[in-house]
């Protein structure tokens, strides 16, 4: 089958950053799909993407659509035919769409009977006709976080289209998506070589575009700007701090990138690194300079540029300007934050609203005052008034000017005018790192004093969302309580605090009530299970097996460290070849009883067989070991004490009848199994691993 080069291309304007890589994926899925759909064969995928252009390249198209025969299926026999036989209107309909004689019509059999059918060969179409009607919809289709209309048409697109690049084997793919035809041109750098280029395909499009002063592949672009970056940073006698994703929201903003050297005045170095970094890397966008690494930064930054050589010096004192007068604000104010205790700042906390539901950040730090110092109580490892005095302070920099201005510096601002005012440095750290973790991936609380913090602030999160029914939905969860979640959990399960959160949650649930907040009345039930679940995430995460973490939650699941504990027991017991025995007599088990049944004390006097005798001997025996086992936490022995059991249980139902007649033995045998289940309650829920077995 013959095979061509497959070159599509959007130009457009400036697209932004994060724009780029899911538009240029999802063009490529589309294009894939669709072949797919054509049943056109379809091989070697490249992608390109630069702030002007998304394009794909499959290497190998089939210029003719596979053929393949199928079964159309038409009307019932009954209603085709008629009484003599000939075909009716609706048997001759089928007939003309099908295309086929009348001796080629088959019978296929149905569930209600027998229809008209036939057997017909489709495909055999040319490519290049397939795309040109069925591209527009594909490109057409492509959607963006944002989108626009521009000029009288209708196509809505991240950005104004100015062409569309188009070719099947060097040749032009006939198609227009609102008045933008396909051609054979693509164009150069906007302000280098704006000039049209023309293209017979990927080679020459590549070398069209590199003449005219663009990249098109973001890796070689980003390898041009670390190397360049690195030179400069050489130069300047330091080292260039390259943050990966600065480098890829910098790759996407060019497309011939160059690199500058800028420089500041050395006395902005007085302020925090941090605040220096984020006025470079996260407003600028410039890549900071330091002496070595992890040192000092140098008065330089190094900016990527993507203009015309002769402009550099501009661009480059351009650049110096912007971050002149943003140093020169955040010096501002620093200064001004320092003139006032960190502390003075906790009333105006009153001032900032939560949620019109919730009330203000005071009221949080209050309730966040209450539960970290139980907690600091029941787990220790922080004195209560360094507990109460870090939570005092945790938020109290969200009026400072700075965080106003550079929101993502709040608690690291924090600990800069703690540190000033002369807090206790353990007070200082627990402000900036009851933040952790920000993300996904990110460092979690190191020092007992912020992991106190972290977990009181992430419970009234998780309460407070759930108190007023701000829950998330799908994919949705604008207030961040999935990240708070697991966060919590997280916290707990690195600290190795056996906490429960049941209390935890009712206390704060209750101290949301006290101060007006209209608590629903689900909400506790409903955080239990949201919890559960970050749970359950949190210990997937760690390798835990899906049905092993299903067991255990189900026997208990709001103390994650002693879950942790049970789910690692029971992890290793499944290692163990008898297992799936005991598993499975479990289930027998908790099959025969009825639902709720919790039984009562066994009657011994009706117990006569010796099977039974036997299961409740060795019950008794597990029960006087399992005890203090479970009390230690030592859930690996009580497991293998708990397997012991298994000869007694397979033998009671190989020679016990337990639904008895008479009502007196038939519930001693009930409550004898249940007793038997007892000893498995707040471990596991042994027949979740049953059923996967």
């Amino acid at each position: 089958m013959p095979v061509a080069e497959l070159l599509l291309e959007i130009g457009c304007e400036e697209l932004p950053a994060g724009y780029l890589a899911p538009a240029v994926r999802a063009l490529a899925d589309g294009v894939l799909e669709l072949l797919a759909e054509l049943h056109v064969p379809a091989t070697g995928l490249t992608t390109y993407e630069t702030p002007r252009r998304l394009a794909i390249c499959l290497a190998e198209v089939a210029e003719v659509q596979a053929t393949r025969e199928v079964e159309r299926r038409g009307p019932a026999v009954s209603v085709a035919y008629d009484a003599g036989g000939k075909l009716t209107r609706a048997g001759e309909g089928f007939l003309r769409s099908a295309g086929v004689a009348e001796a080629e019509l088959i019978r296929i059999h149905g569930t209600k009977g027998d229809y008209l059918g036939a057997r017909i060969r489709e495909g055999g179409g040319a490519t290049r006709a397939l795309l040109a009607a069925r591209l527009p919809e594909v490109i057409r289709t492509l959607s963006f976080p944002k989108a626009m209309r521009w000029g009288s048409g209708t196509w809505r697109f991240a950005r104004p289209v100015h062409w569309i690049l188009c070719l099947l084997g060097g040749a032009v793919v006939d198609f227009a998506v609102d008045g933008v035809a396909a051609g054979k041109f693509t164009y150069g750098h906007r302000f280098i070589a704006p000039a049209a280029c023309e293209v017979s395909g990927l080679e020459s499009y590549l070398a069209s575009l590199r003449e005219a002063a663009v990249e098109p592949e973001p890796g070689r672009r980003a390898a041009t700007i670390q190397a360049r970056a690195a030179t400069l940073g050489d130069e300047a006698g330091g080292r260039v701090v390259v943050d990966a994703s600065l480098l890829d929201e910098v790759t996407h903003l060019v497309e011939q990138p160059d690199c500058c050297l800028g420089r500041f005045d050395e006395a902005f170095l007085a302020l925090p690194r941090e605040v220096l970094v984020t006025s470079m890397a996260k407003n600028q966008r410039y890549f900071p300079v330091e002496a070595t690494a992890g040192g000092p930064l140098l008065s330089c930054f190094v900016a990527v540029t993507n203009s015309h050589p002769a402009a550099a010096a501009n661009v480059r004192a351009g650049n110096e300007r912007v971050l002149r007068a943003r140093l020169a604000d955040a010096r501002f104010f620093w200064d001004e934050d320092r003139k006032r205790p960190l502390i003075s700042r906790l009333a105006d906390l009153a001032g900032v609203t939560l949620h019109e539901r919730l009330g203000s950040v005071r009221g949080r730090v209050a309730r966040m005052e209450e539960i970290a110092v139980a907690l600091a109580t029941e787990v220790g490892g922080a004195e209560v008034e360094a507990v109460r005095r870090a939570v005092q302070l945790a938020k109290a920099d969200l009026t400072s000017h700075m965080v106003v201005e550079f929101t993502s510096l709040q608690g690291v601002m924090g600990r800069y005018y703690a540190a000033h005012d002369g807090e206790q440095p353990a007070v200082c750290l627990a402000i900036e790192e009851h933040y952790r973790p920000r993300f996904a991936g990110d460092l979690l609380p190191a020092s007992s004093l912020g992991r106190l913090v972290a977990v009181a602030e992430r419970l009234d999160v998780v309460c407070g969302g759930f108190a007023v029914g701000l829950i998330p939905t799908g994919s949705q969860d604008p207030f961040g309580l999935r990240r708070a979640g697991l966060g919590l959990i997280q916290i707990c399960l690195d600290a190795g605090w056996d906490i429960d959160l049941a209390p935890q949650v009712a206390r704060n649930l209750e101290l949301l009530a006290a101060e007006g907040v209209q608590v629903a009345a689900s909400a506790a039930a409903q955080l239990r299970d949201f919890l559960g679940q970050r749970l359950h995430y949190a210990l997937c995460s760690h390798g835990v097996a899906e049905e092993v973490v299903r067991a255990v939650l189900a026997a208990g699941a709001t103390r994650p460290v002693d879950a942790r504990a049970r789910a690692a027991a029971l992890a290793e017991l499944r290692q163990d070849p008898s297992f799936a025995d005991i598993a499975t007599s479990f289930k027998r088990v908790n099959r025969i009883l009825p639902d709720g049944f919790v039984g009562a004390a066994v009657d011994r006097a009706v117990l006569t067989e010796v099977a039974e005798r036997e299961l409740l001997a060795a019950c008794e025996q597990v029960e006087l070991l399992a005890a203090p086992l479970r009390a230690a936490g030592d859930y690996g022995q009580l497991l293998r004490r708990l397997v012991t059991l298994r000869p007694a249980v397979d033998r009671f139902f190989e020679d016990i009848l337990v639904m008895a007649q008479e009502e007196a033995v038939r519930r001693a045998r009930l409550s004898l199994l249940a007793r038997v289940r007892h000893l498995f309650d707040g471990l596991a829920d042994m027949s979740q691993l049953a059923a996967e077995g």
